[in-house]
């Protein structure tokens, strides 16, 4: 999905998670990063992404209502 041209919404949890995808994807270009805190955000720092939101608050329930909004297009790019 992530070398297609439509948006990718990628909810990160982690800055584990988020190490291990850029070690991993030949690009994220497309990518609508939603990161769970701003030590999510930093491991994509110098990455080339088309969006991201870092939640107000690290919880489940915020990482839900993000990705909802962006999928019903208020948000989408």
């Amino acid at each position: 999905a992530l070398c297609g041209e439509g948006p990718v919404i990628l909810p990160l949890f982690s800055p584990r998670s988020a190490a291990q995808l850029v070690a991993q994807a030949s690009g994220l270009s497309q990518a609508i990063i939603v990161a769970m805190s701003g030590e999510v955000a930093q491991e994509l720092e110098g990455q080339t992404i088309a969006d991201m939101q870092i939640l107000p608050e690290p919880t489940g329930t915020a990482m839900v209502q993000a990705v909802e909004l962006l999928f019903s297009g208020d948000r989408l790019p």
